[in-house]
């Protein structure tokens, strides 16, 4: 909630922190079993560290016993219960599977002798898809044809 006027929350979260350690205070020392079933979980483990630096071992002893009361009887909230995964058995591949990168020589060779005629750039990207089945993009053509060029020559 905020305030209508300043826009500011209600309560600051340091207020809302002494607050909880005020009622963890009076909980440790006045407060009953039912009071204890009563309180909430963050309630609870602020008095348990309370109660441990206070040295209140009894006070320590009962909140524990509630925390551990409510783990194992988790009330109203039943537990998913996950269904059991199917077990997979991997199969060995039946032939290794290459990868070809790049373009076969025989591609390089004729980009380069089409950029030499004189093709343009939308040219020889053609001529490569219909020889290789793929091509780079247009604007890395001539780039890429003389960079082919100096890789035949080596």
């Amino acid at each position: 909630m905020t305030d209508t006027t300043t826009k500011r929350p209600a309560r600051t979260p340091a207020e809302r922190q002494r607050d909880l350690r005020a009622r963890a205070a009076t909980l440790i020392a006045e407060g009953t079993e039912t009071d204890l079933q009563a309180a909430a979980d963050s309630l609870l483990i602020e008095a348990l560290g309370t109660a441990y630096r206070r040295g209140q071992s009894y006070a320590l002893a009962d909140i524990a016993g509630e925390l551990l009361r409510r783990l194992n009887h988790p009330g109203p909230f039943a537990l998913v219960a996950r269904p059991d995964r199917p077990t997979v058995t991997p199969e060995p591949e039946t032939e290794p599977v290459t990868v070809t990168r790049g373009y076969p020589p025989e591609v390089k060779r004729m980009a380069v002798e089409l950029l030499d005629a004189g093709a343009t750039s939308r040219e020889i990207r053609t001529a490569i898809l219909k020889a290789h089945g793929k091509a780079p993009d247009g604007r890395n053509i001539a780039r890429l044809v003389r960079s082919w060029r100096t890789a035949l020559e080596n």
